[in-house]
């Protein structure tokens, strides 16, 4: 398999993935990508005395043969086939066999970086930032399923033919987009389970919240959302107006005239078609709503939008 090593620093880089910290944006490098095997060639087969070494990269690995150990904290741990691995900077960490045998992984190293140093978040708290939601990071390695053991390697796949092509073709957009892809996979099939709004660290509350801003435009009973939050009706409504300062039914139209502001903004559609849109019984009570929220009808916040847009 082709390995591709970063040479030097691109002169521009695609803004996604950039992670904006404590006033500082820190860009995403790749710094090296590829397949490892051992022992090497020409080693001997016998000799495994790893040593943790720990630096200011990320590591993802995925072990593809073989069935050994691995250091990670100081710790040995078992892998095999379809153990997923990785690591955030400061974290020790040997990748290698720490017994006779041979094992294979594949990996992609990158950093966040800035011209003061490097972002050192843990791993879970960088898909955080980038998924805008708590996640909590499992105990690695993990071992995935044959499917999304299968997708990731595509995923792997899908970075190498873009980081080795050829210089004069080397384009830097498609291969953030994998990268976004593979995050995306990190957070979806890793750091996240459970339906939809049930993330790690997510009270009762805001599921229902989420579960809201999902199905905004729909007909929502509040016992329905008390039933999904394990609360009788009455508290439900109570504690979810101290938390976030609306009743589960103001919070929900406020959502439709959020988007209903946006749709006068940004389109031409008429009135009749924006109360539709946004989960609205009827024009009239769609304007009734909008005025007594906005503080205007639609016909005059979209007229106030277009002159200070020509102004």
């Amino acid at each position: 398999m082709p390995e591709y090593i970063r040479t030097g620093r691109a002169e521009k880089l695609p803004q996604l993935l950039q992670v904006h910290q404590d006033g500082r944006v820190y860009q995403l490098s790749v710094l090296h990508a590829g397949q490892e095997t051992h022992p090497r060639a020409g080693e001997e087969p016998a000799v495994h005395r790893p040593r943790e070494h720990r630096h200011d990269v990320y590591h993802i690995v995925l072990y593809t043969e073989g069935e050994n150990q691995l250091l990670l904290g100081g710790e040995r741990r078992a892998l095999r086939r379809r153990s997923l691995v990785l690591t955030a900077p400061g974290q020790p960490h040997s990748f290698s066999r720490c017994a006779p045998g041979v094992v294979t992984y594949r990996e992609v190293t990158f950093a966040l970086e800035h011209r003061e140093g490097p972002l050192r978040l843990s791993f879970g708290d960088l898909l955080s930032m980038y998924a805008a939601m708590v996640l909590s990071s499992p105990v690695f390695p993990l071992q995935l399923e044959e499917g999304p053991f299968q997708r990731l390697c595509a995923l792997f796949d899908a970075l190498m033919t873009g980081l080795t092509a050829p210089a004069e073709r080397l384009v830097w957009f498609p291969i953030f987009r994998t990268m976004t892809a593979i995050f995306g996979f990190l957070i979806e099939e890793v750091f996240s389970t459970g339906r939809p709004g049930d993330e790690p660290g997510r009270s009762p509350l805001d599921r229902a919240r989420a579960e809201i801003e999902r199905r905004y435009r729909a007909r929502l009973a509040v016992k329905e959302l008390a039933d999904g939050a394990g609360l009788s009706v009455g508290y439900f409504t109570r504690a979810f107006k101290a938390r976030f300062g609306l009743s589960p039914i103001s919070y929900q139209q406020r959502l439709r005239i959020d988007a209903a502001r946006n749709l006068l903004l940004s389109t031409s559609l008429l009135s009749k078609e924006i109360a539709w849109r946004t989960g609205f019984e009827d024009e009239y009570f769609f304007s009734k709503t909008f005025k007594k929220l906005a503080g205007v009808s639609p016909r005059a916040f979209r007229k106030a939008g277009r002159a200070s847009a020509l102004s």
